[in-house]
């Protein structure tokens, strides 16, 4: 009856009713090692867009509208992906148009993709909660209060589907990729797989925070990590 009722909280490790065996745990695991291969050969610009401010109002955004974790780094991915996309595509019209006036051209663009960067953002979080939930997604009347409310934007609704459209067009409706968070938890369940001690639900709640901060301070992090390694690697040259 407790198990009926009285649900647990997402995410489970290692639930004696749930948890997948070792052999699918694997599998995960090599999947996810495999795309993370991909992931990092992908172009040095990949990843501009999910850093500092953009991802501090993508994650407040994802609090607002009372998104869960998986939703919230989701949102993001696609957020990124779709902006450097967005960019390519754009800056190539603009140069095969061969207009005399292509620098003006390229700066109005610019400056309309600064205008729409927030609407943009929540179109994504729109996507991310449809992929994550059945029930708890943002409908385009939600969004548009939250833009108008929280951003002083006003949009009319067929504006909001026509900007979600844009996203899944220009990715290809390719959304459906693992986020940070995705790695994170496989490694978790692994873990608690291999030692049932292991406080898992702990290094869950601390791996997000941590998470979180990294995508917000990602330059400083970086840069205090490439500190550390240099002056901790031997120079061969002494």
């Amino acid at each position: 009856m407790d198990r009926i009722f009285g649900t647990p909280e997402e995410p489970l490790f290692n639930d004696k009713y749930t948890a997948v065996t070792a052999d699918i745990l694997q599998e995960w695991l090599i999947s996810l090692a495999s795309i993370n291969t991909k992931t990092i050969t992908c172009p040095l610009e990949q990843g501009l867009f999910k850093s500092g401010e953009y991802a501090e109002f993508v994650f407040n955004s994802c609090d607002l509208f009372k998104m869960a974790p998986e939703a919230k780094y989701l949102a993001l991915e696609i957020f990124d992906r779709f902006m450097v996309q967005h960019i390519k595509d754009l800056y190539s019209h603009v140069m095969q148009s061969e207009s005399k006036h292509y620098q003006a051209d390229w700066k109005s663009l610019l400056d309309r993709i600064k205008n729409q960067l927030k609407l943009r953002a929540v179109s994504c979080c729109q996507i991310a909660s449809k992929l994550t939930s059945h029930y708890h997604i943002i409908s385009a009347s939600k969004a548009r209060r939250f833009l108008r409310d929280h951003c002083g934007h006003r949009y009319a609704a067929e504006g909001i589907l026509q900007s979600e459209l844009r996203v899944l067009k220009t990715l290809n409706y390719n959304v459906t990729m693992p986020s940070t968070l995705t790695y994170i938890e496989t490694l978790l369940e692994i873990l608690g797989h291999n030692n049932r001690e292991a406080e898992v639900k702990v290094y869950h709640a601390v791996s997000m925070q941590v998470l979180t901060v990294v995508y917000i301070s990602y330059s400083e992090v970086y840069k205090r990590l490439f500190e550390v390694t240099v002056r901790s690697t031997p120079n061969k040259d002494r």
